[in-house]
């Protein structure tokens, strides 16, 4: 998205809209590219469903005093999982604790997440379930893990973390999410269910996912038996979005319009230095050669593709977390 805004911004036009997925998005992007990016041209869209999600009112199910956690999405290094296998083992030396694994695991990760499993002791690592073999799963096993866990971990902090969509998934079932506070995890959760964010000093690749700190595991392990049982208080109408809704909003009057603050887009522009070595940009000729290349080339992924053009186009920058 970096590279896309790189190469469109000389273009926006008076009355363009720029549209991203959080206020944290919005404002890192606001700061990065000022000349073409302002509060009266942008705004904050949650991602739109295919069709409105119906909402699964919250019941009891918990027949015993386990605590069932759950994990939702891809299993990889970037997003924690190592973190939330340290959560569940925290807390499975106080209380009787299942691990509902549900996402596939990261093919560059396979080897980590097999070697964590291993050094699980096996009273604990018996208790972690990993629903449908470690492949993405259809609705129906989607509804049923939420219907069968009590807490949603996401403790990602993910470089190209820019919304957490799970955790809007998880409010369709009023299931509370312990959360790292980061990005735009506190513009969907209320603050009393966040954990605190140690980040990583260095140098990172734009077109790497990395993970930029950890969250204060004890914290969350308090969190879990704290809310544990309880009905979460996420706001559902987030992704209620109707696309009469979107128009509406496209349509109004921007020029009194009035953005929410982000405190962690604040601290990152404030700590986070942005560096494109040896890139000599001609917005026309630049542009051009993107196209010529798209052209030329069958590129079936398209999450490969902003990638793909970078290489081309010698477009390399990184990132500084300063100390």
């Amino acid at each position: 998205y970096f590279l896309q805004e790189f190469l469109v911004s000389p273009f926006i036009r008076r009355g363009d809209i720029v549209l991203f997925p959080s206020e944290y998005n919005r404002q890192l992007y606001r700061h990065f590219f000022p000349a073409s990016i302002t509060d009266e041209n942008s705004m904050v869209c949650h991602p739109l469903p295919a069709a409105k999600p119906k909402r699964h009112h919250w019941k009891v199910h918990r027949k015993n005093k386990d605590i069932k956690l759950g994990w939702l999405g891809r299993i990889s290094r970037e997003k924690n999982f190592g973190v939330a296998l340290e959560i569940f083992k925290m807390l499975s030396s106080v209380s009787a604790c299942r691990l509902y694994l549900c996402g596939p695991v990261q093919p560059e990760y396979h080897l980590k997440f097999q070697k964590l499993l291993n050094q699980t002791p096996k009273n604990i690592a018996k208790n972690i379930i990993h629903l449908g073999q470690g492949k993405m799963v259809n609705k129906k096993e989607g509804y049923n893990f939420f219907k069968n866990i009590d807490l949603l971990l996401f403790p990602s902090v993910a470089s190209m973390e820019s919304l957490g969509r799970v955790i809007i998934e998880a409010s369709c079932f009023d299931v509370p999410v312990i959360a790292a506070n980061y990005a735009a995890t506190p513009e969907l959760i209320p603050e009393k269910y966040l954990a605190k964010v140690k980040y990583k000093a260095g140098t990172y690749d734009f077109y790497k996912v990395y993970s930029l700190g950890k969250p204060d595991v004890k914290r969350m392990v308090e969190l879990c038996l704290r809310f544990s049982g309880k009905r979460g208080e996420f706001i559902f109408n987030a992704y209620d979005y109707s696309y009469k809704k979107l128009t509406d909003v496209l349509t109004s009057d921007f020029s009194n319009k009035q953005h929410q603050s982000s405190l962690h887009a604040a601290h990152m522009i404030k700590n986070v230095d942005i560096f494109i070595p040896g890139f000599n940009f001609k917005k026309e000729e630049t542009v051009e050669k993107a196209i010529r290349y798209l052209g030329k080339n069958e590129i079936s992924d398209i999450a490969l593709t902003p990638v793909l053009i970078a290489e081309h186009l010698n477009f390399h920058p990184y990132f500084k977390i300063k100390k």
